[in-house]
């Protein structure tokens, strides 16, 4: 499967359709549905183009959202360690592709290839008993030896115990941040998150 490569730039216009205030993915995808492009969206087409362009084409462009909060953003993605998965990207996962409003962009630090893996997901209480946790581990460890991929919230209780149990049988484990990927949280689970591989 070829990766593509997007230009400083292009990264720069994905970031900067995501950051418009009171542009819902489903709006956004509509968008790059009939623009094909997040360039195109923001580029006007001819000197009259804002009669003929749908209202959430204009609301883009009279957003405010500049070129230097797209800017901040990469810079915070690039301290982060973190990749930019556009939605036309092949290593975006099709089952979320096929969502109702799939987001536009994803967030991916570490092995990117995985999120196009077959995984299971395991959620569970903050406030496990410690059979609870011994369980998750165990459960975590035999997907892992069976293949599978381990994704879950990285939260503290069942869903560290779960990354855990993967990583210690020699798995592979996908953490899905709410917080986003410059911020672990809780700090306990520092030892659970992905680390880039050798060279990146």
């Amino acid at each position: 499967m070829t990766n593509p490569v997007l230009s400083r730039e292009e990264e720069l216009y994905w970031l900067a359709l995501k950051l418009v205030p009171g542009l819902g993915t489903r709006t956004s995808g509509k968008l790059l549905d009939r623009f094909r492009s997040p360039q195109a969206v923001s580029a006007p087409a001819a000197p009259n183009w804002r009669r003929r362009a749908p209202a959430e084409r204009w609301r883009v462009h009279r957003s405010g959202c500049t070129f230097e909060d797209a800017a901040a953003q990469h810079q915070k993605m690039a301290e982060a360690g973190a990749e930019l998965v556009t939605i036309g990207d092949p290593r975006y996962p099709q089952l979320l592709r096929d969502i109702f409003d799939p987001p536009i962009v994803l967030f991916a630090r570490g092995r990117v290839d995985l999120l196009g893996s077959i995984a299971v997901a395991v959620v569970g209480t903050r406030r496990p008993t410690p059979y609870g946790l011994a369980v998750a581990e165990r459960l975590a460890a035999d997907l892992a030896h069976a293949g599978l991929a381990v994704v879950s919230g990285l939260a503290r209780g069942i869903d560290s115990a779960s990354h855990k149990g993967a990583l210690a049988a020699g798995g592979d484990t996908v953490a899905v941040l709410g917080c986003g990927v410059d911020v672990v949280y809780p700090s306990e689970t520092a030892s659970c998150t992905p680390k880039s591989p050798p060279g990146d």
